[in-house]
């Protein structure tokens, strides 16, 4: 059983909701875990440590087989390391 340390507000980027960006925000809890220690809780809609929500990275990641790295950063208004490492994640 894991006891509640403390909360922390996080973001990730999400699809843009009519063509204004949208992040995402929720304080999610740290646990005290015997096995691991303090961990933040897994949340549903993205990878641990990413800052971009699942379905984000999906749609860049099919936007990426078809265009250049720097149209795709220019259409989702990323850097473009951030269309680099989604590019080698898939």
């Amino acid at each position: 059983m894991c006891r509640g340390y403390d909360r922390r507000p996080r973001e990730w980027r999400h699809l843009d909701t009519c063509q204004i960006k949208t992040i995402l925000v929720a304080d999610v809890p740290r646990v005290e875990c015997p096995e691991h220690g303090v961990v933040t809780v897994k949340v549903p809609w993205a990878e641990p440590g990413e800052g971009f929500t699942a379905l984000f990275e999906a749609v860049v990641m099919e936007w990426l087989k078809d265009a250049c790295q720097l149209g795709v950063a220019g259409q989702r208004t990323l850097g473009w390391k951030a269309c680099v490492g989604m590019r080698r994640g898939a």
